[in-house]
């Protein structure tokens, strides 16, 4: 089924090409190709600048424009600044009203998925930074004392209150220098993107340390935002200005719908509350003015100035449907979406200087590499979209994953007709690994991580085996050992093998399999089986690594005891059969 998308922008956000700077053409049209619906609405009146090309104009949440049956998925690409004390000016009358919050609330609290963005200073504020969860989840205000710093821009101090400036040494400045050895504002409309840092999650590892170093290995996967069909998406388009997200501090603020009071990050049935995370950081490396080159741009677009290393949380990401509420996904700038940064500077762009040379008018599409890394930012954009949908639909996503799986013929060469609970671990493990490595090539092994541990195990126990987490910041990998303490000789994927196993025995039992070949399985019914099964799988691997840990315990205790009686008496003969009692 096609996922349903509402975009809305405001100001610049346009649906127009080629005329727009700030068009989002490529981003619609990349949607469109991956098979989602995209409706075009803009917050501005019919005929005002930048209105071309959207379905709906005028656009506000309230009856007659937003049905929220309609929709699986709202995208808010906030452009917009009417704040009277910044320097944009805005038509006031346009940013979202509390009506308008309350409205988009309820869509979000049944379910339904948002992303939003916006860049430096509170450019996106009109339209993002009242939305519950939104707001907490990115700074989209800032008090502009950097404007009265009479020609000293770096005079701005960075803090949690305050959104990046887009001048000065603390601006978060993502540019990659280009074909050339300057940073100019342009080097963002080149084919040359900016590296990212994905926080990654630990499947399975085993690591050794030995003599104070480490060696052994580990599989991990980054966010399903991040996982593309090449791999881990480690790219981004460049922008000398970002905005900043967020984890927020305190989950326990609320939010009012029609006078009654609602958690922003509601309780689970254990008492806690999911937390939003961050499933990447984006770099800014270190630079000073370099009084040989002149950027082509000025004033707020003049790169070459100083510039404050620092690492900023680049994406977050809030998994709602575990507290029954709908997911949201935050990005620091709208650039990169915008046509601008992916397909390069056009002469027809009223409030742009001319490409400086032929790559920056074409951006990605100049090179192969550029292809490449463009293919690789269209999945994210598509990810956003698939993530974010409402877990009914998600929940059908993830039962057509499934469906395929157990009708693939290759899968039925190792089936046998009996229960999980009465099949020897190493064929379950094995059967769920033939599962997976079918799965996997259709669908991300990132989001088939999701369809296992969000979908067919439910909570709390999903929560509680959801892959551990670590920044990978630096090179090389393992990770360090803090964090593999954690993680202990826990083995996820092998977790998620037995849970595939179980559920896909339990589809070929015979009196389901007639019910699957008959295409008698709606989702609702055959992810209910797939639970079943899954379930049954799972409290096998549980057991199994249980008790591989307590044989693997038991043995350590009983060496350390004969190697103190070995020490004691260096002379006597080996106690070989004590030895090999425990192995």
């Amino acid at each position: 089924m096609a996922i349903r998308i509402l975009m809305v922008s405001d100001a610049e956000g346009s649906y127009s090409a080629p005329s727009e700077r700030f068009g989002l053409t490529e981003l619609v049209q990349a949607l469109k190709d991956g098979g989602y619906q995209v409706t075009k609405a803009h917050r501005w009146n019919d005929g005002m600048q930048h209105t071309a090309g959207a379905d709906i104009t005028s656009f506000k949440f309230q009856q007659g424009f937003f049905n929220a049956n309609d929709y699986d998925v709202v995208w808010l690409m906030g452009f917009a600044s009417s704040n009277p004390q910044g320097p944009y000016g805005d038509p006031s009358g346009f940013a979202m009203s509390d009506s308008e919050v309350e409205v988009l609330a309820q869509f979000m609290n049944d379910g339904g998925g948002v992303f939003a963005t916006g860049d430096h200073d509170d450019l996106g504020a009109d339209l993002c930074a009242k939305v519950p969860r939104v707001r907490s989840m990115r700074q989209w205000t800032t008090d502009y004392g950097w404007l009265n710093y009479t020609g000293n821009p770096d005079a701005f101090v960075p803090d949690a209150s305050k959104s990046p400036p887009p001048v000065g040494r603390y601006r978060l400045d993502t540019l990659v220098t280009g074909h050339n050895v300057h940073y100019e504002f342009q080097d963002q409309s080149d084919d040359i993107p900016q590296q990212i840092d994905p926080v990654m999650r630990v499947i399975r590892q085993h690591i050794s340390h030995i003599a104070g170093g480490e060696i052994g290995w580990i599989e991990r996967v980054p966010h399903p935002l991040l996982c593309g069909p090449n791999g881990v998406i480690d790219v981004l388009p460049d922008h000398m200005h970002e905005g900043r997200c967020l984890v927020p501090q305190d989950l326990t603020k609320t939010f009012a719908i029609k006078g009654q009071s609602h958690d922003e990050y509601p309780l689970l049935s254990n008492g806690t509350r999911v937390s939003p995370e961050v499933v990447a950081y984006g770099r800014v490396k270190a630079r000073s003015y370099d009084p040989n080159f002149d950027d082509p741009t000025e004033g707020v677009r003049d790169s070459n100035t100083n510039v404050t290393a620092t690492n900023f949380p680049v994406i977050t990401a809030y998994n709602g449907h575990r507290a029954k509420v709908g997911r949201v996904v935050v990005d620091s700038t709208f650039h990169h979406f915008t046509n601008i940064n992916v397909t390069g500077v056009k002469s027809e762009f009223s409030d742009e200087p001319n490409p400086v040379d032929a790559v920056k008018g074409q951006g990605f599409l100049a090179s192969p590499a550029g292809q490449a890394h463009y293919a690789n930012i269209k999945a994210y954009w598509c990810n956003i979209a698939k993530w974010l949908s409402r877990p009914k639909t998600f929940k059908q996503l993830a039962w057509q994953a499934f469906l395929d799986v157990a009708l693939d013929p290759r899968l039925k060469q190792t089936a046998l007709n009996d229960a999980a609970d009465r099949l020897s671990p190493r064929y379950l493990v094995r059967h769920g690994a033939v599962a997976w490595d079918l799965m996997t090539q259709k669908t991300s092994p990132c989001m088939v991580l999701d369809f296992v541990f969000d979908v067919a195990i439910p909570d709390p126990l999903s929560y509680l085996l959801s892959p551990s987490v670590y920044i990978k910041l630096t090179l090389p990998d393992p990770p360090p050992n803090e964090v593999i303490r954690k993680d202990l000789a826990v083995d996820k994927l092998e977790l998620a093998y037995y849970a595939l196993g179980g559920a896909m025995i339990k589809l070929r039992q015979p009196e389901n399999r007639q019910l699957l070949m008959s295409n008698k399985l709606d989702a609702e019914s055959g992810m209910q089986l797939i639970q079943s099964g899954a379930m049954s799988g799972l409290r096998r691997g549980l057991n199994e690594q249980s008790m591989r840990m307590e044989r693997t315990l038991r043995a350590l205790k009983r060496a350390i005891e004969l190697s103190g009686k070995v020490g004691k008496h260096a002379q006597t003969e080996t106690p070989s059969k004590e030895i090999e009692s425990v192995t």
